[in-house]
């Protein structure tokens, strides 16, 4: 994988025994959302915001509840 980022081999980083996936933003796709879902994994991916587009109150909590995991990770 040496040069390329893992978010280009996330379904191959994963043993498919998950039941869920703590990640960054960067990981964000609807091709790994639907590859989650299909193998019934929660996705766990930070929220973020956008240009001119703050997070939503249900956002930050969302984020808030996933931190201490993704922290102890």
């Amino acid at each position: 994988m040496g040069n390329s980022h893992d978010s280009n081999h996330f379904t191959s980083l994963l043993s498919g025994t998950e039941s869920a996936v703590y990640v960054n933003s960067a990981y964000v796709s609807n091709k790994h959302s639907e590859y989650l879902k299909d193998k019934g994994i929660h996705e766990r991916v930070v929220k973020r915001a956008y240009r001119n587009k703050s997070l939503t109150k249900k956002d930050k909590d969302f984020n808030r509840l996933h931190a201490g995991v993704r922290f102890t990770v």
